[in-house]
């Protein structure tokens, strides 16, 4: 499936040559949303169901972080990185790292990102195969996720 998520707010920190070198991102989860599903029914259900128990704990977690700690330049590139920081999901937090292209102009600030989430580092054991043997193969949930990062900051 897909979906959205959104940001809650934010900032970047950069240094005096305007380059990120540090900032923190706050995720609502209570916006977590579906947008492959049509029927209205099924829809409602996913989102219900991802926010429950058995994934994300929205009514007990309604925010995820990210606390970059480093953001390094990637040799003979413009404007490729890698980023390094700590993301707290379901109340845990991990070291994570993923390329990104960030960009900037007078006025704005473009980062984006595709990375993999290893779900099981956060309990989020639901339906995972790796976890649950006796799971016949229709009803397995990949043990990963990918996120695409798409964020914006105005200077």
């Amino acid at each position: 499936h897909n979906g959205e998520i959104k940001l809650k707010g934010g900032e970047v920190s950069t240094d005096k040559k305007g380059q990120v070198s540090g900032g923190n991102f706050a995720v609502d989860m209570k916006t977590l949303s579906n947008q492959d599903l049509k029927d209205a029914d099924s829809n409602k259900k996913l989102v219900g169901h991802l926010s429950s128990d058995d994934f994300f704990k929205v009514d007990k977690f309604p925010e995820s972080t990210f606390v970059i700690k480093s953001v390094t330049a990637k040799a003979g590139s413009k404007d490729e990185y890698v980023v390094k920081g700590d993301f707290t999901m379901i109340g845990n937090t991990h070291p994570i790292e993923f390329p990104a292209k960030i960009s900037a102009d007078k006025s704005t600030l473009t980062g984006n990102a595709k990375l993999t989430i290893e779900r099981l580092k956060w309990n989020l054991q639901y339906g995972s195969g790796s976890i649950f043997k006796t799971l016949t193969a229709d009803k397995i949930i990949n043990d990963t996720f990918e996120l695409n990062l798409n964020l914006v900051a105005k200077k």
